[in-house]
């Protein structure tokens, strides 16, 4: 049984939604709704949800901060943003976290989001085909300007940096006198937020975006 959180601020979306959710996840789901803001928020401390899915532009809320709400409420989200604009500005920021799986028009075809639900829910990011041309377009753009790394914190650039000359995390753990659990999960976050899945990936990534040449190697 998943466990669903709808917010928006018109019912006939919310009911709209909670449909075709039921029709393609099947009954039987544990499904909230939220119509405001302080609705929502009550939601987010009082349960863990696998799947969210926000109205990007409810009344009383700008949407970059009701996802900066859910990120900090909820651990690893699944979120679907949705816009009644058809050419949204927040598009870039929110297609730039993984949480967010899905960023659909609320105009759209019921077929992409029926897609958009269904791949949010496995943790699968659904991206139209048109919406991906956009990112290819900004990605080509903004590859030379961005740089992977930046996000790191500074605790977390020197794991990276043991990581790259090859130390376990028991190694880590005593370089940085920390238990192997907490270099654990340096290592994990770190690989979450550079999208790699293996110490290979981060080196080529390193080598890629010039991170040890860019002032960062450990002396």
């Amino acid at each position: 049984m998943y466990r669903i959180l709808i917010a928006d601020d018109l019912y006939s979306i919310r009911v709209g939604v909670k449909t075709i959710i039921t029709e393609v996840l099947g009954p039987g789901h544990h499904i909230v709704s939220a119509s405001d803001y302080d609705a929502l928020r009550q939601a987010l401390h009082s349960d863990r949800y696998d799947l969210i899915v926000i109205d990007l532009h409810m009344q009383g809320i700008n949407g970059i901060s009701m996802i900066k709400t859910i990120l900090d409420c909820q651990a690893d989200p699944r979120i679907v943003v949705m816009t009644k604009l058809n050419n949204d500005c927040f598009f870039e920021t929110c297609m730039g976290l993984s949480e967010v799986k899905a960023f659909i028009s609320k105009h759209t075809s019921e077929a992409e989001i029926r897609a958009a639900f269904e791949n949010a829910v496995q943790g699968r990011r659904f991206v139209p085909e048109l919406q991906q041309q956009q990112l290819e377009q900004l990605y080509l753009y903004k590859k030379d300007l961005l740089n992977p790394f930046d996000v790191l914190s500074a605790r977390e650039q020197k794991v990276t940096q043991l990581l790259l000359k090859g130390l376990g995390i028991l190694e880590i753990g005593n370089e940085l006198a920390i238990s192997s659990s907490t270099a654990s999960t340096y290592k994990s976050r770190i690989f979450k937020k550079l999208n790699v899945s293996n110490v290979i990936e981060l080196n080529k990534h390193a080598d890629q975006f010039g991170f040890i040449t860019n002032g960062f190697e450990a002396n």
